[in-house]
């Protein structure tokens, strides 16, 4: 019969007992202890990761997918970064853009064609949309289209339409009762 020990202890210990599992508070953490369980000789231990490992991992990884984001005074500035990444650069005054007419600009850079690209500007972004790349749009002109909203209330009997009104439930054209005549009562 094979007996786990457990034991608290204050600190890593320097050597580990067969079949033990060690309970370690985790500096800081009050409410965290960090678990090392040995192996039938006591020579090696694992552990759970901790808070710490795990943040340290995420960090580490995030920071190998891009360089980061930094943020700079202006285009100048900006161009004298040299990122080996992807990488992001708020520029405070991004007038030294031909399409930054004021204010701020944020731009990414692509390492594999060396170049930045404007991703959102302080005062607007740039978008200049065209009528004929709409996708899904109807099947007509721009001059149709104005045509029939200009005539969305344009046809030929309007004045006698305009001139029908209600009053209550009952019809009226011209301000007189309209009378319906039933001529059939075949159900």
């Amino acid at each position: 019969m094979k007996v786990l020990n457990i034991a608290k202890v204050t600190s890593v210990p320097t050597g580990f007992l067969a079949n033990t599992q060690y309970f370690i508070p985790v500096p800081g953490e009050p409410n965290l202890v960090d678990v090392y369980v040995s192996d039938n000789t006591g020579g090696t231990a694992r552990h759970i990761i901790t808070k710490a490992e795990i943040n340290t991992m995420i960090n580490t990884a995030v920071a190998g997918l891009t360089g980061g984001a930094v943020v700079v005074a202006d285009i100048t500035a900006r161009n004298a970064l040299a990122p080996t990444k992807v990488t992001m650069a708020y520029v405070l005054n991004a007038t030294g853009d031909s399409t930054v007419t004021s204010g701020a600009a944020t731009y990414l850079y692509n390492p594999a064609n060396s170049t930045w690209s404007k991703i959102s500007e302080a005062e607007s972004l740039d978008v200049i949309v065209q009528y004929a790349n709409i996708q899904g749009k109807p099947n007509v002109t721009n001059t149709a289209i104005e045509t029939a909203v200009a005539n969305s209330h344009t046809h030929t009997n309007k004045a006698i339409l305009d001139s029908l009104t209600t009053v209550g439930s009952a019809l009226y054209y011209q301000n007189e009762p309209v009378n319906g005549n039933i001529i059939s009562e075949q159900w």
